[in-house]
């Protein structure tokens, strides 16, 4: 009976055995390690989405951000009170001329101004080079414009030499989220289309409304038309006359195109050049008015108007073209006409393409024996050197400096220009004379030419009966 109750006590359930001690101590630590490595995992996999969602250059959000917060910030109650802006700048003109330092200088302070502004209730983000997004609230839409201009004056501070030198400012698009459940993709689209039509209208700011994004539709259905409508000679050329420093007889007259749709009616040219210029299409156009210019000129030779000179707008992608010679010269061929009578016009960016390349067509023409018109002088990019780089033989003051000839300094700067023009044996035409007031000062000031509404308005070259009220030098 002892040895019984002995080998009782040592199989008692109540001796535990050391090693399974050891064992479950084991568990535990592997549970620990485990828990330790998840939560290492997914503190990683938080910062990896964190830096997925996380702009390289400027250290905001980027596009997968944006989504993120709109999709699981705005709620369908709040989304009236909010706007998203499309905000952005020509960078591929700063890299033009600058290296990308000056580039991610523009846009780490871009950013830094769109966080401070989006404050706890937006939010932004780098949605693509030199392009921002950003979500704010504001109870009604004047409000909203206000932030808007109010922000863009921010943006536009930045280094004023560096904004001034390469002729850059930013712009944005403007939409409302004013019915629930927009998706984010749509969203940033009618903003985007409000901002790419505030840059085509050279307006600080656009918002993308029913109205233009209806125009969206009328854009696409013109854009379908151009190839017909070139092929089928739809454009037809109009002019404007151009009176003597007196503003009494018409000595010029510039020609301009309107594109008369079949389906559409007389459309203007801010309705197409655009479109034009991104279908690589303009240049078809710029030969084709050059074609009709050279008509024209040849009609008038036994009219009223054959001292009367026309000029013949060139963009820069035309100018830039490798065989502009080539075409140029073949066109000026077919008719039989003073060519001195022919002005070649060209805008004041056209030098910013191909400098060389344009310079070189320039030549050309005015060797042929035509005329050189530098249109919007005084602005933009023009500069008192290329006055003295090209052939110019005619400049076109920019309207903007006529309407500031009210004040004194603007008037002394009408009169320093004409003169500095007359110096260099170089023709002044004062454009967009609109009111007498205006007229008065660009005769005071001894300007060779005028151009605008208040002595002519754009009409169809070959209708005669607006000319009747039209005296010709």
């Amino acid at each position: 009976m002892r040895l019984s109750v002995e080998t009782a006590v040592t199989e008692s359930p109540n001796d535990f055995p050391f090693w399974m001690i050891f064992v479950i101590a084991g568990l535990a630590v592997l549970c620990i390690v485990l828990a330790l490595l998840i939560f290492i995992r997914r503190k990683k996999d938080k910062e990896a989405k964190a830096d997925r969602m996380t702009d390289a250059v400027t250290g905001i959000g980027n596009s997968l951000y944006f989504e993120h917060w709109y999709n699981n910030f705005i709620s369908p109650a709040s989304s009236p009170l909010y706007y998203i802006a499309y905000i952005g700048i020509d960078i591929q003109r700063i890299l033009q001329y600058a290296d990308s330092t000056v580039s991610e200088e523009i846009q780490t302070f871009a950013a830094s101004e769109l966080a401070a502004h989006a404050g706890e209730t937006g939010f932004c983000a780098r949605v693509s080079d030199g392009r921002f997004a950003l979500a704010f609230e504001a109870p009604v839409e004047q409000q909203a414009r206000e932030y808007i201009e109010h922000l863009l004056s921010k943006l536009n501070q930045f280094n004023s030499d560096v904004m001034l030198k390469y002729h850059i400012h930013f712009q944005a698009g403007v939409f409302h989220l004013n019915a629930p459940n927009i998706p984010c993709e749509k969203a940033l689209f009618n903003a985007r289309h409000g901002f790419y039509h505030a840059r085509e209208m050279n307006a600080p700011f656009v918002f993308s409304d029913s109205k233009l994004l209806g125009r969206e539709e009328y854009v696409k259905s013109l854009k379908s038309k151009l190839r017909d409508a070139l092929d089928n000679k739809e454009f037809r050329l109009y002019v404007q006359y151009i009176f003597d420093g007196k503003g009494q007889k018409a000595c010029g007259a510039e020609a301009l195109s309107r594109w008369d749709s079949p389906d559409e009616g007389v459309i203007a040219p801010a309705d197409y050049i655009q479109m034009l210029e991104t279908a690589e299409m303009i240049d078809e156009l710029d030969f084709y008015i050059l074609g009709e210019c050279c008509r024209t000129l040849e009609s008038w030779k036994q009219t009223d108007k054959k001292n009367v000179w026309l000029s013949c707008n060139m963009t820069r992608i035309t100018l830039s073209n490798e065989n502009f010679a080539e075409r140029f010269k073949e066109i000026i061929s077919r008719y039989d006409f003073d060519i001195g009578k022919l002005v070649i016009e060209i805008t004041e960016d056209a030098f910013a393409e191909s400098k060389k390349l344009v310079s070189g067509n320039i030549e050309i023409c005015k060797q042929m024996g035509c005329q050189i018109a530098l249109d919007d002088f005084g602005c933009g990019y023009s500069s008192v050197k290329d006055l003295d780089d090209y052939p110019i033989d005619i400049i076109k003051i920019d309207r903007e400096l006529i309407i500031g000839s009210h004040r004194e300094k603007g008037k002394k700067l009408l009169l320093g220009i004409i003169n500095l023009s007359h110096f260099l044996g170089i023709k002044a035409l004062c454009e967009g004379v609109e009111t007498e007031e205006e007229l008065t000062a660009s005769v005071n000031a001894g300007c060779d030419y005028i151009q605008g509404y208040l002595l002519a308005r754009t009409n169809p070259a070959d209708e005669p009966s607006v000319e009747r009220n039209i005296t010709f030098e």
